[in-house]
């Protein structure tokens, strides 16, 4: 099978040392060992060992290690917090904070400041930023989906939209 990777392992900060044949034929079979199935756990483990073909891929010192999952847990606990507001009469639960590139730091990445959801819908700039942050994601979730037919009308819709307040720039 060929096997490719996305752009978002950029996150890991080492695409440019990636095989991604190594990677994708790794992971299949450590997921026929496991019966078609795969995990993080799992892909962990099996990559242990020095001699595992995924084992560089991973940061094996636990001071460093550490100190990222503890920055993982903060932002997943900065995500997790949801508050009420009310839209178009509506009462809806939103993510109390998110992050919205700016000026300054320009690109979304894997640091960056989390804003309250109400300063940055009240702000013009950040609000239009964060449309379109909406719908790159649209179109991200419409093209990992796209075998599904089912949802091609929903996919269409969010090109459209997209293209629109892309064009309103």
């Amino acid at each position: 099978m060929s096997y490719t990777l996305k752009r978002a392992f950029l996150a890991l900060g080492n695409l440019a040392t990636v095989n991604p044949a190594v990677v994708g034929e790794a992971i299949e079979s450590i997921s026929k060992r496991h019966n078609g199935a795969v995990t993080p756990e799992v892909v962990v483990e099996a990559s242990k060992p020095k001699t595992a073909p995924l084992h560089n891929y991973f940061e094996w010192d636990d001071s460093i290690a550490g100190q990222r999952y503890r920055l993982d847990q903060a932002r997943y606990l900065i995500r997790a917090v949801v508050q009420p507001m009310k839209i178009d009469g509506q009462e809806i639960r939103t993510r109390a904070f998110v992050r919205v590139p700016s000026p300054e730091n320009g690109v979304r990445r894997e640091t960056g400041d989390y804003r309250p959801i109400r300063a940055v819908l009240s702000n013009k700039e950040s609000r239009a930023t964060l449309l379109r942050q909406a719908l790159s994601e649209h179109k991200a979730w419409g093209e990992r989906y796209a075998m599904l037919t089912e949802l091609h009308a929903l996919r269409h819709l969010g090109e459209k939209l997209l293209l629109k307040y892309a064009a309103d720039d």
